[in-house]
């Protein structure tokens, strides 16, 4: 739907993710992370936005045309979101 819009001409697409069980089996995920201490302790909506609200915001950017990753450039962003949120 986001390329078919940015196709017709839309200059910004909002996007709503639907908590469905996916997303409910990776909250849960990341608060086990946490608490076994692989993960800061940081609120789940920070660790939310620097993360697959990144990611959205990377994809909308790269449908827009406004910029053009390639799989290595992807790479090194997910390694540096990743890495910021690692547990000393």
């Amino acid at each position: 739907e986001a390329a078919r819009a940015v196709a017709d001409g839309a200059d910004e697409v909002d996007m709503v993710i639907d908590l469905d069980e996916h997303m409910m089996a990776l909250i849960a995920a990341v608060q086990a992370d946490i608490a076994a201490g692989h993960v800061l302790a940081l609120p789940l909506p920070v660790i939310y936005t620097l993360t697959i609200g990144s990611a959205l915001n990377m994809a909308k950017l790269q449908i827009s045309g406004a910029v053009d990753f390639d799989e290595a450039m992807l790479d090194k962003i997910a390694d540096i979101v990743c890495t910021s949120l690692v547990s000393d």
